[in-house]
């Protein structure tokens, strides 16, 4: 019920400015290496982090709407912490091993294409790795799109490739790299994703003034 709740509020949200592109961001879904353990494996150097509870798909937790232009109110700020200056590196190396997702990642992407099958998405993107592949697979299936895969490092391709799409978007990123894009999409309000964080849906509306809808879901 309550996630039926949160698909009408997508649906209402990209609806009344239905004019407008809507580019829906995302971090991959929980990884396998990380199933089970109580941390998420960053690799063989890289630091663990504590991994979140197991997904189960019941209630919005938090909504919050800013808009480019240069603010630095309250409002911009994001919830999550940014690990220190080593998260690249580690980044790097976790993207290395590819690994896929683990069951509460899967639940997780079928949660997400539950949420999106009624927005209007026309076109998905997603990085070379299977877990943002595999994040956004149970949408592309269910509306019979082709994913396309662009190289992760490679921002401002995916953005020029968005931004020609037809149609509303979903991009599926990185938790260093989905703030990237966000902000390419123009949106100058520093936002950041923990690195054991899954639960992000940005909702980018183009236009003059890009705005930003930030959902949480669980």
């Amino acid at each position: 019920m309550k996630q039926s709740i949160l698909a009408s509020l997508i649906v209402l949200a990209t609806a009344s400015l239905a004019a407008a592109q809507t580019v829906f961001v995302v971090r991959h879904a929980e990884r396998a290496d990380a199933a089970g353990s109580g941390a998420e494996t960053q690799g063989a150097h890289g630091a663990p982090a504590r991994e979140r509870p197991a997904f189960a798909p019941k209630a919005l937790r938090r909504v919050r709407r800013s808009f480019s232009g240069g603010g630095s109110g309250a409002q911009g700020s994001p919830r999550a912490t940014e690990p220190g200056s080593g998260a690249a590196p580690r980044q790097e190396m976790m993207m290395a091993s590819d690994p896929e997702l683990s069951a509460a990642g899967r639940a997780r992407a079928e949660a997400l294409a539950s949420m999106l099958k009624d927005a209007g998405v026309t076109a998905i993107f997603a990085t070379e790795y299977k877990r943002t592949q595999q994040t956004a697979a149970p949408l592309a299936k269910l509306l019979g799109i082709t994913l396309q895969s662009v190289p992760s490092k490679d921002t401002a391709a995916l953005v020029g490739r968005v931004k020609s799409a037809k149609g509303d978007v979903l991009v599926v990123g990185h938790s260093n790299t989905v703030p990237e894009i966000v902000k390419a999409l123009g949106i100058d309000i520093p936002i950041t994703v923990g690195e054991a964080d899954y639960d992000n849906l940005f909702v980018v509306t183009l236009g003059p003034k890009p705005a930003l809808l930030r959902l949480h879901f669980r």
